[in-house]
């Protein structure tokens, strides 16, 4: 079980990373922590939570899925019409790949967990779903799947940024371009 100065250090790092500060009277860290403890509290039985549950607790006031379009820095994401069609085939892995863990997973197994949750991370980042609160959705997201298959909680801090950007756009280059190359998305 995570404790909760885990997911309070959680909160106050995802929020940094996005150039948001909180404290802990303030309405977002309040229901920021509130989605952490619904993802602990459901991966302890076992149960996945999907972006939009989590998000809906996150930012109640922009839930569901965006309809509008959106850049991030200079790269236009995904258009909104395509949305649901990307998040289905995202759901279907996301699920699928849980069913592959093995109910008591072995040691050996904990480095494939750690890539998967980082993979599901940063593809729902490139599909960027929410109109906001997409890095701290995928945060969590990550950390549903790693709990679920009972690995630690994951915190990404804030002096790793640049690193986790990094990261992220490799995979945008190199993975979800040749997956949903941009030019065959309707505008």
């Amino acid at each position: 079980m995570t404790d909760v100065d885990t997911l309070v250090r959680h909160v106050y790092e995802s929020n940094a990373i996005e150039q948001i500060n909180v404290s802990s009277g303030d309405p977002l860290f309040k229901r920021h922590l509130l989605a952490a403890k619904a993802v602990e509290s459901k991966a302890r039985q076992s149960i996945l939570m999907t972006p939009l549950e989590i998000h809906s607790i996150l930012l109640p006031e922009l839930a569901g899925y965006r309809t509008c379009d959106v850049y991030v820095g200079p790269r236009i994401m995904p258009p909104h019409a395509a949305i649901p069609e990307l998040m289905e085939e995202w759901l279907r892995a996301y699920d699928r790949w849980f069913n592959m863990i093995p109910s008591n997973p072995p040691i050996y197994w904990k480095r494939w967990i750690e890539g998967e949750a980082f993979h599901l991370n940063d593809w729902l980042l490139c599909i960027h779903p929410f109109e906001d609160g997409n890095g701290r959705t995928a945060r969590l997201i990550m950390n549903s799947f790693r709990r679920c298959a009972k690995q630690s909680w994951y915190i990404i801090y804030v002096g790793d940024r640049t690193s986790y950007y990094h990261h992220i756009r490799h995979f945008e280059d190199k993975v979800f371009a040749t997956w949903h190359p941009p030019h065959v998305w309707k505008y």
